[in-house]
């Protein structure tokens, strides 16, 4: 193999492309230069590509209608207001969830304070229950004189403490 074969050899269609899109830098577009000056192949092969690149140059463009851009604007305008509704709903629920907890707590706090004062507090009832026998009899009481009266019929045991008696 000599080196003009080598180097034809070594330069890929790739670059061939690349040269004839004017993309490659200085040095090898240089060096591919200098290689088609005195290599046949790589001239044949180069003007393959240019025609190929030709003939894609001549074929229709593909026209777009108006309708394709309407039509995808429209998709992603119904995307985004269907994501909006969703993050309205979730943020309606956390709203109504977080509104839940709050009367739960409340009710819960009204329910301990409502039981701590029932227990800590003192009946203002107790003492009438507890004086009811007396009061129960208030109008009998009352025809009687004197209080020393009745410690000297609470001595003598005449009526008993049992109201099944009665």
């Amino acid at each position: 193999m000599t080196d003009k074969q080598e180097q034809s050899e070594s330069i890929s269609d790739e670059q061939l492309v690349a040269y004839l899109d004017g993309e490659l830098d200085e040095q090898t577009t240089a060096r591919i230069r200098e290689t088609l000056k005195t290599d046949p192949d790589l001239r044949l092969r180069l003007e393959s590509l240019s025609g190929a690149w030709d003939m894609l140059d001549e074929l229709q463009q593909p026209q777009l209608k108006t309708d394709f851009t309407e039509s995808t604007l429209e998709l992603v305008a119904l995307s985004v207001e269907s994501d909006i509704e969703k993050s309205q709903n979730i943020s309606n629920r956390k709203r109504v969830l977080r509104s839940v907890t709050v009367m739960a707590g409340m009710l819960a706090a009204c329910f301990f304070g409502f039981s701590c004062v029932m227990l800590f507090r003192p009946d203002p009832n107790r003492q009438l229950l507890e004086d009811l026998p007396v009061v129960q009899r208030l109008d009998e009481y009352r025809q009687i004189d004197s209080l020393e009266f009745l410690r000297e019929l609470h001595k003598s045991e005449l009526f008993s403490e049992d109201p099944s008696d009665e």
